[in-house]
């Protein structure tokens, strides 16, 4: 039996894939080394340092990435952020 796509599921694939993508494209980028000493306790969840370390990253991100569509991607760019520093 075959499993039915819909065309919104379609979708949320490219944008997930698209998120992922760039999320792993930007780990070698500096600004993801400069975490640890601006925010000691980056990888404590539910911390002020946590928090903006995510949100620093994640404008890191949007300077040097002006070309993503942040709209449709900034939600998961986001949560790989959070889960990849803690």
């Amino acid at each position: 039996m075959k499993t039915l796509k819909f065309f919104e599921d379609f979708i949320f694939e490219n944008v997930d894939r698209e998120a992922i993508d760039l999320y792993e494209k930007s780990l070698k980028d500096d600004y993801w080394r400069l975490v640890s000493k601006q925010f000691p306790n980056y990888n404590s969840p539910d911390t002020e340092d946590n928090a903006k370390a995510v949100e620093f990253i994640l404008k890191s991100m949007k300077e040097m990435y002006k070309d993503a569509n942040w709209k449709t991607i900034e939600k998961t760019v986001r949560e790989k952020i959070q889960s990849g520093l803690t």
